[in-house]
């Protein structure tokens, strides 16, 4: 039997709702049977019919029990409704010739099923029910079944007939209204959780366009503030180049500041574009030089107490991709790992590449204190940070500029163990 779809909550409800309801019949049908019927009629089996009564909650929170532990019910539940059924047909056997009175109790599980299934479904059980009615009172007919006190009651075939129609069709009518108000009650209750999660999405959508304006107004602000201090330094620098030509390692060292400022000025014009499309400079790259050329431009003492493990492929094919970029964001990447080492007794930082499929995979892990599950769901918005320093921008420049490229960025971390940040690039 199939199950609404979202409905783990409703199945729930319905246990509980049944044993509620199961006790509080059990508790008023105890009290008006040991009341009433000594006085009314002499011979009603009160012991059976109370002990079958109670039944009916006890199996409710025997499947309760089952769903919780194991999260599935489906199947219990319809043999739980079953029994349930024959249960209640063993009830009205046992009062007799007074069963007419009470053969609507074949709606209490009934009701009870209709958050959870949907009337296609539901109308199944009145069939069956019905099914259990009849056979009983054919039963009584054919003898083989004792007739318990019902003096007054002559049964024929059209009686048969009559009664099963009349049980058939009341039941039916009843479980066709129940479960076509349930299913509208559903149905609306779904567009209800649509709209509530569409509401959210534009919200979050709402958050970000703000975050983004932020963002431009930020760097709007710092750029001018930024640049022309790096603007001299470049200057600075250039003078420097012309002037120790002769000297080599002059010339290197020279050179990677050069870099490291060229990419600072790009990334300020990353701020003040943020929201906008990127343009990306393309072309053949090395992505194994990228890697360590990355390393190298990080400040000596920020690794200098680590273990860093460089596992490179060497049958990588060149890609193409805005160098500068993915330098920027693997300089990024390391340095968040280094830092995130921070008062870790044991240090390691291991920087893997290889090829996956149709991209090549870029790994850097650490094993620094982790990033909680509620964390890296928000690591790569802009502005969230979990740690004192900085704005929170790092992360999400970087999965911008990944995205840029078609790749994409992908986190698994344990707290307490460490992190391992996975970068995709297409080949």
């Amino acid at each position: 039997m199939q199950v609404k779809k979202d409905n783990t909550n409703q199945i729930i409800t319905s246990l509980r709702l049944q044993i509620i309801i199961g006790i509080i019949n059990a508790i008023f049908i105890n009290i008006a049977i040991n009341l009433l019927m000594p006085k009314v009629w002499p011979n009603f089996p009160v012991v059976e019919v109370c002990i079958l009564v109670g039944l009916l909650p006890i199996l409710a929170l025997i499947d309760l029990a089952l769903f919780v532990k194991f999260k599935q019910l489906i199947l219990n539940l319809l043999w739980i409704l079953v029994i349930d059924g024959i249960i209640l047909t063993t009830i009205l056997y046992l009062i007799g010739e007074m069963r007419y009175l009470f053969v609507f109790i074949y709606l209490m599980p009934i009701m009870m099923s209709a958050p959870i299934f949907p009337l296609r479904r539901l109308i199944i059980l009145p069939i069956v029910y019905s099914l259990f009615f009849t056979t009983m009172v054919f039963l009584e007919y054919l003898g083989m079944i004792q007739i318990i006190d019902t003096p007054h009651l002559e049964i024929t075939i059209f009686y048969i007939l009559l009664v099963s129609t009349v049980t058939i069709i009341l039941i039916h009518a009843i479980t066709i209204i129940i479960g076509r108000t349930m299913d509208k009650i559903n149905e609306r209750d779904w567009q209800l959780r649509l709209t509530y999660k569409e509401l959210q999405d534009s919200q979050d959508k709402l958050v970000k366009v703000e975050k983004l304006a932020a963002v431009s107004q930020i760097a709007a602000e710092a750029a001018h503030e930024v640049k022309n201090p790096l603007q001299v330094i470049k200057s600075g620098l250039y003078y420097l180049k012309i002037t120790h030509k002769e000297d080599i390692d002059a010339q290197q060292t020279i050179q990677q500041m050069d870099s490291a400022v060229g990419r600072a000025t790009g990334f300020i014009n990353d701020l003040l574009n943020f929201s906008k499309p990127l343009e990306l400079k393309t072309t053949k790259c090395q992505v194994n030089k990228l890697i360590k050329e990355a390393i190298k431009e990080l400040p000596e003492e920020l690794l200098s107490n680590i273990d860093v493990t460089q596992n490179l492929a060497s049958d990588l094919p060149e890609i193409n991709v805005d160098s500068d970029r993915i330098r920027q964001v693997l300089v990024n990447l390391v340095k968040n790992a280094a830092e995130a080492m921070g008062g870790v007794k044991s240090k390691k930082l291991k920087v893997k590449s290889e090829r996956g499929g149709d991209f090549i995979k870029i790994g850097i892990s650490d094993t620094g204190k982790g990033i909680t599950t509620e964390d890296i769901s928000k690591i790569f918005e802009p502005f969230y940070t979990t740690r004192g320093k900085g704005i929170g921008l790092g992360l999400a420049i970087c999965q911008r500029l990944i995205e840029a490229h078609q790749g994409r960025i992908e986190v698994d971390s344990e707290v307490g163990k460490g992190t391992t940040f996975v970068v995709f690039l297409p080949i």
